[in-house]
């Protein structure tokens, strides 16, 4: 109405466009920024708020060219210097948003976000001198400022203080009961700790403030697939596409169903007479690259998190046998069978939801749809404690299944992966963490329940005896498909790979590859020691209890000096100027070694370790 009356009322423009913006609706927004700039150009709120606008449809020069025009009219704005310091760190431009976070805190120091924000790009890059004091003297400025009390607390967990770590979660969460990430967070360290039923309580507390209603559980069977490591996890599964008596959807585009930020997005307003189309269209875009593999989308959970593209890095735009073929659906079938299963639905939730997405997409893609009750094959893949406990609530009536694989191989691999990307401090950071992924999931507590572990080499070199005895142990035939690596009938040949190259099918040049491409003899030493227990139960190892023993005390001295690969990678710097043992990516393997190490002193074992399938000789 002001703007009605008063065409040239600058003001008005700008706090309709902050209106849409606080109602997600970005594109509006900004056309009423540019208006109020066009009306009035040395508007410094205005071009600030155009450049937040911007932002969140995707950083650029305009979205920056907004904060310094901003500045350039208010020098004093400490907002434009913060958000102008967050564009740049998005950009990894982490030196001039640092620059421009302590131009903020100059102008006025009090402005918490600026400290926050401080801390986390100096954590980012490894200069943490400075970043304990930046999240305090945020909680100084607000002591219930959630975030550094998490940033805090998770600077603890890296370095192994658990106890010192558990105190901060506490003192979260005396101030936020209900927040669910100090719950799921302190689980996370009582995991850590191998303090298996504490984790569980601690996971399910966070659960419970998250969720905020009660799961009405399904009896559906549904097979959980997880992988432990780079162990052939989407190839496992290509076995098992087609089979008759399996509802499954390609690839791990569903993994972050059961996520905390899923359901809240997907579901339905039933007072809308049209929910049900709306529900579907929400499926249909928020998972787009399931049915168009062009898509460079990523989906909810990021189950592939440093790809820029996910049907790629799932190996999805090359199928069949001379990999020219697409794996793309059209979504108007699944938006007609989807909807016609919904006309006999009143309502939906995220339970009756993902049992009939899976429904739809057998209706639609699948040739000769059986009218056999089917089980649900899911590949959750890498699940958080949220996405996996979310699972565990929906369908009591599960099993998780592993693949698995030789653990220093597929950690090997896994990181040579890794260092393909990037070879400097903060792939050296990303690398490393493979090892931690994969020492947690031998204490997660989740696996208590009966998950089991198939090994990779044994679905390679004998198919039909693990097939088989697997078959068996699901309770469905043993049927041709799970001889075959396809997916709706095109040959499946894995996500690409500069170590090995392209294979294919039952081919073994995976697990053919030797170990030390990238670890020394002394490195692999040390992992050998350290994945014992798992490795013993697998049938990786020989030793027995009394050599494991020997070599844990021989192993000991070694965890306080740099590994024979962390002086190659270091060697690869060009930037030498701190010591290696300075890093932090240094700090952080040799803390969670030595950690791993003191454990196994104590207790041996893995608490949490999947138990292997026993394969039947016959």
């Amino acid at each position: 109405k002001a703007v009605k009356l008063k065409p040239d009322y600058a003001e008005a423009y700008n706090n309709l466009g902050m209106c849409l913006f606080d109602s997600d609706n970005y594109n509006e927004a900004i056309k009423n920024y540019r208006k109020a700039i066009e009306v009035k150009f040395d508007f410094f709120e205005a071009h600030n708020n155009l450049g937040n606008a911007l932002n969140n449809l995707q950083t650029n020069n305009e979205t920056m060219y907004c904060f310094k025009t901003a500045i350039i009219f208010n020098p004093r704005f400490a907002t434009s210097y913060i958000n102008l310091g967050r564009s740049l760190n998005s950009l990894r431009k982490q030196k001039e948003a640092v620059a421009n976070y302590r131009k903020a805190i100059a102008i006025k120091p009090d402005e918490l976000e600026a400290h926050y924000n401080l801390g986390e790009v100096l954590e980012e890059m490894g200069e943490f001198s400075e970043v304990d004091s930046c999240y305090k003297r945020s909680l100084v400025l607000d002591c219930r400022f959630e975030k550094s009390y998490v940033r805090l607390g998770n600077r603890l967990l890296v370095g192994s203080f658990y106890k010192q770590a558990i105190d901060v979660f506490d003192k979260l969460l005396k101030i936020s009961p209900t927040f669910y990430v100090g719950h799921y967070n302190k689980g996370l360290v009582y995991q850590k700790e191998g303090k298996l039923k504490s984790a569980y309580n601690s996971y399910l507390d966070g659960f419970s403030c998250a969720t905020h209603n009660q799961i009405n559980a399904s009896n559906a069977r549904v097979f959980a697939l997880c992988s432990f490591g780079r162990s052939g996890s989407l190839f496992f599964h290509s076995l098992f596409d087609g089979h008759p008596e399996i509802s499954t959807l390609p690839g791990t585009y569903f993994k972050g169903w059961f996520g905390r930020e899923a359901w809240p997005l997907y579901k339905p307003d039933f007072t809308n007479p049209n929910w049900r189309n709306v529900f579907v269209d929400g499926v249909l875009e928020h998972f787009e690259p399931m049915f168009d593999p062009t898509s460079k989308k990523n989906v909810l959970g990021k189950p592939f998190a440093n790809t820029d593209w996910l049907a790629r890095s799932q190996g999805f735009l090359e199928m069949g046998e001379n990999r020219d073929k697409l794996l793309k659906f059209d979504p108007a079938k699944f938006q007609k069978e989807l909807l016609g299963l919904l006309e006999l639905a009143d309502s939906l939730d995220q339970i009756s939801g993902f049992e009939l997405i899976h429904d739809a997409f057998d209706k639609s893609y699948r040739e000769n749809p059986t009218k056999l009750q089917k089980n649900i094959f899911y590949h959750i893949h890498n699940p958080d404690s949220f996405e996996l406990h979310g699972f565990l609530k929906s369908f009591p009536n599960n099993q998780i299944i592993y693949t698995v694989r030789d653990p220093l191989q597929g950690l090997e691999s896994w990181m040579l992966g890794n260092l393909e990307k990037q070879v400097d401090l903060r792939g050296w950071k990303i690398t490393i963490l493979a090892f931690d992924n994969l020492i947690s999931i031998l204490y997660s507590p989740f696996n208590l329940s009966g998950a089991i572990g198939v090994r990779l080499e044994d679905i390679k070199l004998h198919p039909q005896k693990t097939m088989r005895t697997l078959a068996d142990f699901m309770g469905i035939s043993d049927h041709e498909s799970l001889y075959k690596s396809e997916f709706f009938g095109l040959q499946f040949w894995g996500p690409s790979s500069n170590q090995i190259g392209k294979v294919t099918g039952f081919d073994t040049k995976s697990i053919d590859r030797p170990i030390g491409q990238l670890f020394g003899k002394r490195d692999i030493k040390i992992f050998e020691t350290l994945f014992w227990p798992f490795s013993k139960q697998f049938s990786y190892s020989n030793w027995d209890d009394v050599l494991f023993k020997k070599n844990l005390k021989l192993i000991r001295p070694w965890l306080d000096e740099p590994l024979e690969f962390e002086c190659a990678l270091y060697e690869r710097l060009s930037d030498k100027s701190v010591p290696i043992q300075e890093l932090s990516a240094y700090k952080t393997l040799h803390n969670r070694l030595i950690h791993v190490w003191t454990l196994l002193k104590r207790d041996g074992c893995f608490p949490g370790m999947m138990k292997p399938l026993k394969i039947s000789s016959t």
